[in-house]
C-alpha cells in the first residue's frame, strides 16, 4: 500500500516516471498476493486505483496503442470483475481486445483470453448473447491454437455451456459440457 501511496504523491507532484514505477511496483507486491493466496488482505479497489493510474501515465508514455496499455486494461478489466464492477470490465475487456488485435492479430491467444473473460462478464451480467458470441469466438481462437485436448479449451467449453444453459439452450449446452469433461478425465490419467 505504501508504494500506492507513494505513487500517487509523485502523480500529484507531476513526478511522472516516479509515479509510474511506485504504482508498477505496488501492482507487483498485490499481484504476488494474489498468485500467493493472500487475497484476503488485498483490497482490490487499491489494485484498481493503481492500474487506473497506470492508464494515465501510459497515454503520455507510450500512446493509447501500446502491448503495455492492452495489459494494463486487461489486467484492470479482471480486477473491475473482483469488485462487481461488470460495466468498467465490459469497457476495459473491448479496449484491450481492440489493442491485442491491433498489435498481435486478431486471431492471438491474448484475444481468446480476452474474449473469453469478457464472455464471462457479459454472462454475470445477464447479456447471454454477447456472452455466447464471445465464448464462441475464444473457443474457436483456443481451439486452432491448441487443439481439442487442452485445458483452456475445456474452461471456454464449459463457461459457454454454463451461458447456453441460461439461454435454455440444453441441446447445445450438453455436448460442450461432455466435451470440456472429456479433457479434464484425459488430464486425470
Amino acid at each position: 500500500i505504501a508504494h500506492k501511496y507513494l505513487g500517487g504523491f509523485f502523480f500529484n507532484k507531476n513526478m511522472f516516471d516516479a509515479s509510474f514505477e511506485s504504482y508498477n511496483v505496488a501492482i507487483r507486491i498485490f499481484e504476488w498476493c494474489i498468485d500467493n493466496g493472500q487475497v484476503s488482505t488485498l483490497k482490490y479497489d487499491d489494485i484498481v486505483q493503481c492500474y487506473t493510474h497506470l492508464l494515465e501515465l501510459e497515454d503520455d508514455r507510450s500512446g493509447p496503442i501500446s502491448e503495455s496499455r492492452g495489459t494494463i486494461c486487461y489486467k484492470l478489466a479482471n480486477c473491475y470483475v473482483e469488485v462487481n464492477r461488470h460495466e468498467d470490465a465490459v469497457l476495459m475487456y473491448r479496449e484491450a481486445i481492440m489493442i491485442q488485435s491491433q498489435i498481435f492479430g486478431a486471431d492471438h491467444l491474448s484475444v481468446a483470453n480476452s474474449l473469453h473473460n469478457l464472455g464471462n462478464c457479459y454472462r454475470d451480467v445477464g447479456d447471454f448473447d454477447k456472452s455466447a458470441d464471445c465464448l464462441s469466438k475464444s473457443l474457436s481462437l483456443s481451439t486452432a491454437a491448441f487443439g481439442d485436448d487442452h485445458e483452456d479449451v475445456a474452461d471456454t467449453c464449459h463457461c459457454l455451456a454454463v451461458t447456453m444453459t441460461s439461454r435454455c439452450e440444453l441441446d447445445d449446452a450438453i455436448p460442450l459440457f461432455e466435451r470440456a469433461l472429456a479433457v479434464r478425465r484425459k488430464k486425470l490419467v
